[in-house]
């Protein structure tokens, strides 16, 4: 009776513990969600001591993101080792991401792959992605690998994550980790478009626009660029600018053509600056601008983009919309040539043969 006495009071012992250690876990919690940052760091730091995980992993994240206390990477990266150690799979994500930025220690891709394969044990989505991400990089000594950033884009496709999903279609489409097959990536961009990746809206918008590996489908086009367009997706503006200027699946319409494509181009989107231009060069759908056409051109030249070298090359050579100026128009035939613009090539033969054209 005696040992039993002594179980019986070691077992009550623990539950008085553990209810303890819930009423203060509750109690910090409570406190955070009324915004009393320290009391709840307070409470959850005291459990933290006391090896509770959870709380290590809330002390972890309260440095993390600066709540209550100045952020901090190294204490957080402090408390997120003592909870990834006793297997939060939560702490084992953040420390990974810890190590492969870098922050509040050295940058150690080797170890974020450790703690992401941990947190992947547990079935974590983001562990699957992150994984990926690594291997199909290539980060640090780690060597860019494929197949095996299929495989792990694949448990989170098959965890109907759409960023997955995304990703394996791209493995699908450019045949990467896998055996090239449009269909199939078409059906996991679809899959993930639907639950609204922006990223995946655009690009199977722009695949139905058609090419030499996809059938047109106008309509389909039109839906999932406008969807994405919507996300202030540059390249869905871009490509519904275009729908618009053309008449893909939507009835032509050079207003909506140049409103897309003003969108885009304010965005960088070099393509979209290089149809903006030409709406202003021409005088189509707007009144006529050179100067705005050459002040998008050349913005669109800047990035490297051989069409958009050649037409600033115009306008300096021409002076319409800048001033007039051979050696400038020469430069910019010469990167559009160096490219391979056949227009350039022909422009600078021109000059070559004409050089008091330069004059």
């Amino acid at each position: 009776m005696k040992l039993m006495r002594v179980i019986f009071w070691g077992v009550f012992v623990a539950m008085l513990c553990v209810q303890s250690s819930l009423a203060d876990m509750q109690a910090g919690r409570d406190a955070y969600n009324r915004g009393d940052y320290q009391v709840a760091l307070q409470e959850w730091t005291a459990l933290a001591n006391q090896g509770e995980a959870v709380a290590q992993f809330y002390v972890g994240t309260m440095y993390y993101e600066g709540t209550g206390v100045p952020q901090n990477y190294k204490e957080a990266a402090k408390w997120y080792s003592f909870a990834a150690r006793e297997g939060h799979p939560y702490a084992q994500i953040n420390l990974g991401n810890l190590y492969s930025n870098g922050l509040g220690m050295p940058q150690d891709h080797k170890a974020a792959l450790y703690w992401y394969e941990s947190a992947a044990e547990y079935g974590l989505t983001i562990a699957n992605l992150n994984i990926g991400n690594i291997y199909a990089e290539g980060q640090g000594s780690i060597p860019q690998n494929y197949d095996k950033a299929l495989k792990y884009y694949r448990l989170a496709a098959e965890q109907d994550d759409a960023q997955g999903q995304y990703n394996l279609a791209s493995g699908y489409f450019y045949g990467r980790g896998v055996e090239k097959n449009i269909e199939l990536a078409i059906d996991w961009l679809r899959k993930s478009a639907t639950q609204g990746y922006v990223n995946a809206q655009a690009n199977l918008g722009t695949l139905y626009l058609g090419g030499e590996e996809v059938t047109p489908n106008y309509d389909e086009s039109a839906k999932w660029l406008n969807l994405a367009a919507e996300q202030s997706h540059a390249l869905a503006q871009y490509n519904l600018g275009l729908s618009y200027h053309e008449g893909y699946g939507v009835q032509k319409n050079i207003a909506k053509a140049l409103e897309w494509y003003q969108q885009a181009a304010q965005q960088g989107a070099p393509h979209a600056q290089v149809n903006l231009g030409g709406l202003y060069w021409n005088g189509e759908g707007v009144a006529q601008d050179s100067a705005k056409a050459c002040h998008w051109f050349l913005l669109a030249a800047e990035q490297g983009f051989d069409q958009a070298q050649h037409n600033i090359a115009v306008c300096f050579e021409r002076g319409k919309g800048v001033p007039k100026d051979p050696d400038n128009a020469i430069t910019w035939y010469r990167r559009a040539a160096k490219q391979g613009y056949e227009d350039s090539i022909l422009a600078l033969k021109h000059y070559a043969q004409n050089p008091n054209t330069a004059d």
